[in-house]
């Protein structure tokens, strides 16, 4: 296990645990273990146990720790110690999520890492001179949390990438499966909630127990802000899936209700025709072959007017719905043309009321003179 130890100018210092790399000698000692033979990296463990007792409880959790925890003790010396774990994304890909491991008080702070690229990030040269400014360890802590509040940000913009970009086949209509890319839109950002809310409550929690080296934090007060940034994207983008599901819901339902009419409306042009076929089913026996090609005859003429006039009929209701959506139509453009019109119409002021115009802007005016007035008036006469 690589055990690093970085002190800062403010007396506060950071300890980096971190697990080497699998190595074919690692192998082999992975399979000594069923013999019940120590291996390297666990004698290591044990030493850093035995030099930091405190964190011997931590460390064993860290061991078997697959989700975000917080915990809140206190050490020897009476004081406040925060520790857990914060499952946090590392790079695009949503299923590349690496635990982070934190034991916090208020002079020193101790990760664990089990691979090389969250230390790499965390402590890249951009943050040297940031850490350098921190005047505790909570207010580093803070602006850890900060860097690892990046990567849900990116994500989310990526997301509203994609969501524009639904919204304008949406808009379109060249999507087909329309309610499926909403739920998949839908678990992206729950993804991102899920990630987010144990960040922002651990930031909390944080504040809670070292509320004295924390209250005026600028770390603190930009991580806050990133965060309700954050949050803030996470609800706009939830309403805005809800309404792209409820528009969803209405196209479903309109395009089922057009459906149905068109049914009802087939349905109601071969109603004649089954009245007939039912008639011609219920001719006595005993009628003879002129009188049943009569009858038919008649049932087809029949037949025929009932379909024409139902047809007319439907026609008549489907044509008087369309008129009166055209002239509501008509109406709402007129109504908004003559507003403008309105609007942009400036009566001309004659000449008593121009003079009535005059003599106030004259009166709100304090530069100008009382004789001035006088004089306007009668060059306006």
């Amino acid at each position: 296990m690589i055990h690093r130890i970085l002190q800062y100018p403010h007396g506060w210092q950071w300890q980096l645990l971190q697990q080497p790399k699998a190595q074919p000698s690692a192998i082999a000692a992975s399979e000594s273990a069923e013999a019940n033979t120590p291996v390297s990296d666990e004698t290591t463990l044990y030493e850093i146990k035995r030099r930091f007792p405190a964190c011997a409880g931590w460390l064993d959790q860290c061991m078997s720790s697959s989700g975000s925890s917080f915990r809140v003790t206190e050490n020897a010396e009476q004081d406040a110690v925060l520790s857990g774990t914060l499952m946090v994304q590392l790079s695009g890909n949503r299923s590349d999520i690496e635990p982070f491991h934190y034991w916090l008080s208020s002079k020193e702070l101790i990760t664990y890492h089990s691979e090389m690229r969250l230390p790499l990030r965390l402590q890249a040269i951009s943050l040297t001179s940031k850490y350098d400014s921190c005047s505790n360890a909570p207010d580093a802590f803070a602006l850890i949390l900060s860097v690892l509040a990046e990567e849900i940000h990116n994500g989310l913009e990526q997301f509203s990438q994609q969501l524009a970009k639904l919204e304008a086949e949406i808009h379109s209509r060249k999507h087909v499966n329309l309610i499926e890319a909403i739920i998949k839109q839908r678990y992206i950002l729950v993804h991102y909630s899920q990630l987010f809310i144990p960040l922002r409550e651990l930031l909390g929690i944080c504040k809670e127990t070292f509320l004295t080296e924390t209250i005026n934090s600028e770390h603190f007060q930009r991580t806050e802000h990133r965060l309700e940034r954050i949050d803030f994207l996470l609800q706009h983008y939830a309403a805005e899936i809800d309404t792209l599901i409820s528009m969803d819901d209405a196209i479903s339902s309109y395009k089922g209700n057009n459906m149905l009419r068109s049914v009802l409306t087939a349905a109601l042009l071969l109603l004649p025709a089954a009245f007939g076929a039912i008639a011609w089913a219920l001719l006595p026996d005993g009628m003879t072959k002129q009188e049943q090609w009569g009858g038919l005859l008649v049932i087809i003429v029949l037949v025929f007017i009932l379909t024409v006039l139902m047809y007319g009929r439907l026609a008549k209701r489907d044509l008087n719905k369309y008129t009166q959506k055209q002239n509501n139509k008509y109406e709402r453009l007129q109504a908004t043309y003559s507003n403008q019109q309105q609007e942009d119409f400036k009566p001309p002021l004659n000449r008593s009321r121009r003079n009535r115009v005059i003599t106030e802007q004259t009166s709100h005016s304090p530069d100008l003179p009382s004789s001035s007035i006088g004089s306007r008036k009668n060059k306006g006469r």
